[in-house]
């Protein structure tokens, strides 16, 4: 769920002296894209919008989110070795980044879901829509403490949001061992375990994955061969990972091994821990492989250039703000789900809207990095930034 701005806007010349090549850096947005669209039509396949006829394609959205967690890591590895150096730049740039999205996220969702509700209430009858304690929702995500050891406080419809609670406790256990010392670094990380609980630690391998490749693969180089056979052996190993049915057979011994209610009710978005270290690892291997051999995709990618910039300015926007205006445009024509216009309304309602979210949000991080920064300056001593 995060994206490599500014290296993308960086001259080709910087970004290879920074370890990501232009090539690299148009697959990685085109591949964070991919994935936001197929968490959304993850979502639009719901009986409820689609009457089911997408369920052959929408299966695949936890699987997106473990590319987000890896790409993440991979990211964060990045600018901390680049333009994030000390902590303060660090913490701003994340907040800003989080924040720019995020709450405007909580509250089109506490919007959208309210009038939604009154407009046609059965769209919303479901386990899928949580709106006792709204308060306490929306401040536990917008502080991101919604999934904390074993909570499952979601914003209403709007299920997407799960994965901040997990990002956010990854960003500041990568800051801890990234830019303390001594003592004082292990007491932050075992302070942030204990905050963060097993839940989030779980898939905290993955997004270390990201870290991983980053450093492998911008200090060693392996041979072409093997880049080729990463690459393309990733999506070879994934297919059969699926058609043999190996996700199912792996949350199944979970099952048998921890007992279904503590891995359905308890760990719920961990749930399916063994097979997201799959997918983790083969999206590690992805990008290994594309890294050593992207020189020779750099002309194909540089020609579609722009589009892909473009689409993935928009990866946060159509990741968070799609659930709640699925429903919201449901509501608003009392959706029949075995419509063909209705389904197309509600949908390109929702990327419509969107697009139209994401130029006030994602596309203004800047303007929250500098209230942030004033923020954090305004409140945290000098001492403590240093």
């Amino acid at each position: 769920m995060t994206q490599a701005t500014g290296t993308i806007a960086a001259p080709d010349s910087q970004r290879q002296a920074a370890g990501l090549p232009l090539a690299l850096s148009l697959y990685l947005d085109l591949v964070r894209f991919l994935a936001a669209l197929c968490v959304f039509i993850t979502h639009a396949k719901y009986p409820r919008f689609t009457d089911g006829w997408l369920d052959s394609v929408g299966r695949y959205g936890s699987d997106a989110v473990m590319i987000f967690f890896v790409l993440s890591g991979l990211v964060i590895a990045h600018v901390t070795q680049t333009k994030e150096r000390d902590i303060e730049t660090y913490a701003v740039a994340r907040l800003a980044r989080l924040w720019s999205v995020a709450l405007p996220a909580l509250l089109l969702s506490f919007v959208a879901d309210s009038v939604g509700r009154r407009l046609y209430p059965p769209i919303y009858d479901g386990p899928w829509y949580q709106g006792d304690h709204a308060a306490l929702r929306l401040l536990a995500n917008a502080v991101f403490q919604g999934q904390s050891w074993f909570a499952n406080l979601l914003p209403f419809t709007n299920t997407p949001y799960w994965s901040l609670g997990y990002e956010f406790w990854y960003y500041v256990i990568f800051a801890a061992g990234h830019f303390l010392n001594g003592p004082v670094r292990w007491a932050v990380l075992a302070l942030c375990c204990a905050l963060c609980g097993p839940k989030i630690l779980l898939l905290l391998p993955i997004w270390l994955l990201g870290v991983g490749v980053y450093h492998f693969a911008r200090t060693r180089q392996i041979p072409v061969q093997l880049g080729w056979l990463l690459w393309i052996g990733s999506f070879v190993a994934y297919a059969l990972y699926q058609s043999l049915g190996l996700p199912g057979y792996l949350l199944w011994r979970t099952v048998q091994w921890l007992g279904k209610p503590f891995v359905i009710d308890q760990l719920v978005w961990s749930k399916d821990f063994f097979g997201n270290y799959v997918v983790g690892l083969l999206v590690a291997a992805n990008f290994v492989g594309f890294w050593r051999i992207c020189g020779t995709f750099g002309p194909l990618l540089q020609r579609f250039q722009r589009p892909i910039q473009f689409l993935a300015g928009f990866t946060f926007s159509v990741y968070l703000f799609h659930m709640p205006l699925l429903h919201f445009f449901g509501a608003l024509i009392q959706h029949d789900a075995a419509s063909p216009t209705s389904q197309t309304f509600i949908l390109l309602s929702t990327l419509v809207g969107v697009l139209l979210l994401g130029l006030v949000t994602e596309q203004k991080k800047s303007v929250a990095r500098r209230w942030i920064t004033v923020i954090f300056h305004w409140s945290v001593p000098r001492h403590a930034r240093r």
